[in-house]
């Protein structure tokens, strides 16, 4: 914290009241966390376009909060996570579900 590496930010009851009230709207296909949305909240809140994580639930709500989802996963490549893509990235066994 003190060489900048953390960026601690209060969070207070306007945050989170913003946080549940995109969390009681969002659609039924976006699956969050709690502390999960808060963080997403927290990011738009001061101002962040992204959101970089290896966790497919927040890649895939990252959009709701009005975030462009980057995976870990996918460093050196430029990977965007839409809703309701759930986080599929290649080799996923939900990325390969059979239609017939």
């Amino acid at each position: 914290m003190d060489e900048g590496l953390w960026n601690l930010i209060p969070v207070g009851e306007s945050l989170l009241r913003r946080t549940g009230a995109l969390m009681i709207s969002a659609p039924v296909d976006v699956f969050i966390r709690t502390g999960d949305a808060v963080h997403l909240a927290t990011a738009k809140e001061i101002g962040e376009r992204e959101i970089w994580t290896n966790d497919r639930h927040m890649l895939n709500a990252a959009s709701w909060f009005g975030l462009t989802g980057r995976s870990v996963w996918f460093i050196g490549q430029s990977m965007n996570f839409a809703p309701g893509s759930a986080g599929r990235w290649p080799g996923s066994p939900r990325a390969s579900v059979n239609s017939d």
